[in-house]
């Protein structure tokens, strides 16, 4: 059984109040959570889960942060990265970029766009990586109809067109 985590607030209220109205609201919970400890309501976790409707693990790694670090490690939020940072360079994201351009390289959708990238720069991204920048961070809808062929003859259209 994991012991009590015993939370002493070294803040005032009226500090915690002002801080409140200062921090986004997704940090209200915590500074919520600080304010009750404080104020005497309560110091349980199962009853501040449930009074900030939060899960019990979540109230836990908050007064872990507050005791490691204090207030500013508490208030510490860094938003989710995508791995695609870290693995799509922007030597291939301009790759990337200039193959979804170019109207004869061939590529319809996420999956031969996938396959392109495997082929051509990474051989083991994933194709959730390869969708998320394409379409998040180049802003590429693939979903789109193309007026003619890909792989049209340039002079069967001019015979074509003349009769």
């Amino acid at each position: 059984m994991a012991l009590k985590i015993n939370l002493v607030v070294t803040e005032d209220l009226a500090l915690l109040k002002r801080l409140y109205h200062q921090h986004p609201f997704y940090l209200h919970n915590r500074i919520q959570m600080l304010y009750l400890i404080k104020s005497g309501v309560t110091d349980s976790t199962k009853e501040l889960a449930t009074r900030l409707l939060v899960v019990n693990r979540v109230i836990q790694r908050w007064k872990n942060a507050y005791l490691s670090g204090g207030i500013g490690q508490l208030l510490k939020y860094e938003k989710g990265r995508h791995k695609s940072n870290g693995i799509i360079t922007p030597s291939i994201s301009a790759a990337i970029k200039e193959a979804l351009s170019s109207p004869t390289a061939g590529i319809t959708s996420y999956i031969g766009l996938h396959q392109w990238v495997q082929a051509n720069h990474l051989p083991n991204v994933s194709y959730r990586v390869v969708h998320h920048h394409a379409k998040v961070k180049l802003g590429a809808s693939l979903k789109v109809g193309r007026k003619s062929h890909i792989k049209r003859h340039v002079a069967d259209v001019a015979i074509f067109k003349k009769k």
